[in-house]
């Protein structure tokens, strides 16, 4: 992912795959939540031959069997960045092929955060991702429990959100809102380096 960045396209329609393109150098990383195991390794292509690094929402793609051989399968054929997932199973079969996890979670309620910290302990994902992204102001006391590196996602109507997810020590925001793919957001990084 890049570090000047702070906005994660996430794609959720096929439709979407082009228009990301052209927002690409305002871009941290595409998670692709759409496709089939036939074409997500053309759609993972498409955006690392645009040097945008790629995170695969395994459990979104149509197809893929989320067995070992299927993890093998991302990795030696498919060779996004990393994988995206909801389930604990999934990040341990990933970590066992050697590929980047991010692991979701959203939170609904407080026993929600309790879980992260719990899951996050055994599973050991390369990242967490929370959702909606107005949840952010628990990454501090979450972090204080998991030294795990956390981004938020989900529910990015406005800047306000993005911003506050990034002050409340977010490394960046995954969204399929368009408006904030067109965004650069170099102030709020300048202000905040």
């Amino acid at each position: 992912m890049k570090k000047d960045k702070v906005v994660i396209a996430s794609v959720t329609k096929e439709n979407q795959l082009e228009k990301v393109l052209k927002y690409k150098d305002n871009l941290k990383a595409v998670f692709i939540l759409t496709g089939n195991f036939i074409n997500i390794k053309e759609y993972v292509k498409l955006y690392q031959s645009n040097g945008i690094d790629v995170y695969i929402h395994v459990e979104k793609i149509k197809g893929l069997k989320l067995d070992d051989f299927g993890f093998k399968y991302i990795k030696q054929m498919i060779q996004p960045e990393g994988i995206i997932t909801t389930k604990m199973s999934h990040v341990k079969l990933a970590k066992k092929n050697d590929i980047f996890v991010i692991q979701r979670f959203f939170l609904a309620d407080h026993d929600m955060k309790e879980n992260i910290i719990n899951t996050a302990k055994v599973s050991q994902p390369d990242m967490l991702e929370m959702m909606p992204t107005i949840t952010s102001f628990l990454i501090e006391s979450i972090q204080s429990k998991v030294k795990i590196p956390i981004i938020m996602g989900g529910l990015v109507d406005s800047e306000t959100y993005l911003t506050q997810a990034l002050e409340d020590g977010a490394l960046g925001v995954s969204t399929a809102n368009k408006a904030m793919w067109k965004r650069e957001f170099t102030d709020f990084l300048h202000e905040h380096q």
